[in-house]
């Protein structure tokens, strides 16, 4: 499996990124997360991804070999996750090199352990607050095509989310913003060539599509 393989759900489309680089082989995909917050590993169980759970652990690196995708969900309250991937930043930035795909989906102001070892710049202002929508900017992008094709539609009446903004990126593509608004902040972004996606949002269950 790949990382452009074909999982169902407008989130799980984020993955989806066309690049240059060769992506991971391995089976399985790595949920890692912070304290009583398992949404993400339940979310890719449910769409049928072999998953391994992780809530901040040397292990990772070790079997980073074995995931086609690392997804970081909510992590904002374990200082021993951000650590770990601070620590681990060598074996991180190697695994993205070579095509892993990753996904960050968090309250990612208090992430910037994690963001400092992304490709390229990525900073944000700490808001966390409540959102239930977001406007598609870049419709054209793969992304929001396959193999979904998300509109602003999917980010109407969802159950709950929440996040920061975006204050300053380079080597990434705006897909989304907070609202239609022209001023309006961006929400999630894509890397220009590798499989990363970055999010301030943590999407749960659409009340109208019924897709996590």
């Amino acid at each position: 499996m790949t990382y452009a393989r074909c999982l169902c759900g407008p989130i799980a489309a984020l993955m989806l990124v066309v690049t240059s680089a060769t992506a991971q082989s391995g089976p399985k995909a790595a949920a890692v997360h912070g304290e009583a917050s398992a949404s993400n590993h339940i979310m890719l169980g449910n769409l049928g991804e072999d998953v391994d759970d992780y809530l901040g652990s040397a292990d990772l690196w070790g079997s980073k070999a074995d995931y086609w995708v690392i997804w970081i969900g909510w992590s904002n309250g374990n200082i021993t996750v951000r650590n770990d991937f601070a620590d681990n930043g060598d074996e991180f930035q190697g695994w993205m090199a070579d095509g892993g795909a990753f996904v960050g989906t968090t309250f990612t102001s208090d992430m910037h352990e994690v963001y400092e070892l992304l490709p390229g710049v990525v900073a944000t202002r700490n808001q966390h607050s409540a959102i239930e929508t977001a406007h598609v900017v870049d419709t054209a992008h793969p992304i929001v095509n396959e193999p979904n094709d998300i509109t602003d539609d999917d980010y109407t009446a969802w159950a709950w989310t929440a996040g920061d903004v975006y204050t300053e990126w380079e080597e990434y593509t705006v897909i989304a913003t907070q609202t239609d608004d022209v001023d309006s902040p961006p929400m999630w972004l894509v890397h220009e060539s590798l499989p990363v996606v970055v999010t301030t949002m943590q999407p749960t269950w659409s009340r109208i599509s019924g897709r996590t």
